[in-house]
C-alpha cells in the first residue's frame, strides 16, 4: 500500500543501531511518496519506506494515528 505525506512534519533520526540520536530530527516533506513495509525496526505501528521525495532518510516508523493525520492513500 502506497501514502503520500500530506503534511510536512519532524521525526527524531536514529543511528544504525536503531537507537534514537538526541537533538537530530528531519523533516518529512509533504508531497513525498511511501510504501508500507513489514519490517518493524523499532516497535512503531507502521514501517513506512520512501518511494519518492526524500533525501535525508530512507524510511520511518509511525503511529497509525500520525499516519492517518499525515498521509493519504495513494491509488
Amino acid at each position: 500500500m502506497k501514502y503520500k505525506c500530506i503534511n510536512e512534519f519532524e521525526i527524531q533520526m536514529c543511528d544504525d543501531d536503531c537507537f534514537m540520536i538526541d537533538n537530530d530530527y528531519r523533516n518529512v516533506p509533504a508531497g513525498s511518496i511511501w510504501e508500507v513495509s513489514e519490517s518493524n525496526l523499532l516497535g512503531g505501528e507502521v514501517h513506512l519506506v520512501c518511494i519518492s521525495g526524500c533525501v535525508d532518510f530512507g524510511w520511518i516508523e509511525i503511529t497509525n494515528e500520525h499516519l492517518e493525520e499525515n498521509f493519504m492513500e495513494e491509488v
